[in-house]
């Protein structure tokens, strides 16, 4: 059984940053760099090549292999949710975390502050051991996963994946042996990169063997005392949700959700959008809300099943009607339809008498369908989530499509 155990609490130092890309708004681009950086790099136990021992309570080494690939699952899940930082591994700290890994293996328990007496201690484990997450019955990357999952009664705040997705990291060490982890995750703070908030599931294409019961949002130094969540399912119907107790400390400061939903939805072949909201939040004192989409994406199917009486287009990256050609403009709006963003209304004034106007969400479900009269000349948009939304008028034989925002 894979056991992962806390998560260290802010000791004082902390981490640094450098830019990386993200490429969230690209689906083929999502899925390859999952098949790439998520599948490919799975650490198989010849690969790791542990040479320690807990009868002589060597530490051993591991390959330089093993640390390539843990390092390219962490700055993997980075790259997924927007941070523009990479992460190194630091040889020094890699050295001291082969130690807490082999007290860890020695003794059949994750303790981040081990006893003396226990099978295999040493200073420099115990140090390590203060300042990693620490994962039981895994290795190398795949206690990644766990640490990103971060299930367990225990687990309430997400520390594991806080410390992983921290906006400030840069240096981390690893130690593993073939069935415990330590991953340093606390050394010195450097600049903050100025992220706007870190969630995860990600805004945007997110791979659905990736998406895990807790939700979380960060936001360097913001405060979630009295901040509310809400999400929708792709039908615009409210998700039922639990909020976490907070609990701060780990990384960036974090509210975290566990929704209530059909999970059905994470192993077919179809690409499904859900909208959160998160209000409230505190940024030096002042309430500010947020708002995004996440599109959970079957990764092994491009382009993925559209409903019914829709089709994929790869120029607005989302399945549309079917019915018509598209055209996307490229001026990004058409002047008789504004404001684009809109917020609770769109308006359609300089339309001409008997054009007809369609509206439809990234799910490629019809929103608004209507054929324009003197008494008809806006559309109630009030309780549409905020997102992407493609419209369509036909007017005098001609299709204009175009990409319409909510705020």
């Amino acid at each position: 059984m894979t056991k992962v155990l806390k998560y260290p609490l802010l000791l004082g130092l902390l981490f640094s940053w450098a830019g990386i890309l993200n490429a969230q708004c690209d689906r083929q681009s999502v899925i390859d760099d999952y098949q790439q950086f998520y599948l490919g790099t799975n650490v198989s136990g010849s690969e790791l090549d542990w040479t320690g021992s807990t009868d002589s309570c060597e530490a051993g080494e591991i390959s330089k292999l093993s640390y390539q690939l843990t390092l390219d699952r962490i700055n993997y899940f980075r790259r997924l949710v927007g941070i523009p930082t990479e992460v190194i591994f630091d040889s020094t700290l890699n050295d001291k975390a082969q130690e807490a890994a082999l007290i860890m293996k020695a003794n059949n328990d994750l303790d981040h502050f081990p006893p003396e007496t226990w099978a295999c201690y040493s200073e420099v484990g115990a140090e390590a051991a203060g300042k990693s997450n620490l994962a039981l019955g895994t290795h190398s990357a795949s206690a990644i996963r766990l640490y990103m999952q971060d299930a367990g009664t225990d687990n309430g705040p997400v520390g594991h994946r806080r410390w992983i997705l921290y906006s400030r990291a840069h240096h981390f060490g690893m130690g593993s042996t073939d069935r415990t982890q330590a991953l340093w995750v606390i050394a010195k703070k450097q600049k903050d990169p100025g992220i706007d908030f870190i969630a995860y599931p990600p805004p945007g294409f997110c791979p659905k063997p990736l998406v895990y019961k807790r939700w979380s949002f960060s936001k360097p130094g913001a405060n979630f005392n009295e901040a509310d969540i809400a999400m929708y399912d792709e039908n615009g119907a409210p998700v039922e949700l639990t909020t976490l107790e907070l609990k701060q400390g780990f990384g960036d400061n974090t509210i975290v959700w566990e929704p209530d939903y059909e999970t059905t939805f994470l192993y077919d072949q179809m690409d499904h959008i859900y909208s959160v909201e998160v209000n409230n939040v505190l940024i030096n004192g002042s309430p500010v809300n947020y708002n995004y989409n996440v599109v959970f994406t079957n990764p092994t199917i491009h382009p993925p099943l559209c409903f019914t009486g829709s089709k994929w287009d790869e120029n607005s990256c989302a399945c549309v009607s079917n019915t018509t050609r598209i055209q996307v403009s490229e001026s990004g709006r058409i002047p008789s339809i504004f404001p684009n963003p809109f917020n609770n209304q769109l308006s359609l004034n300089a339309l001409a008498e008997g054009a007809s106007f369609k509206c439809y969400n990234l799910a490629g479900q019809l929103m608004a369908s209507l054929v324009v009269s003197k008494n008809q000349s806006a559309i109630n948009t009030s309780l549409w989530l905020p997102g992407l939304y493609i419209a369509q008028i036909q007017a005098e034989n001609h299709l204009h499509t175009i990409k319409l925002v909510k705020h």
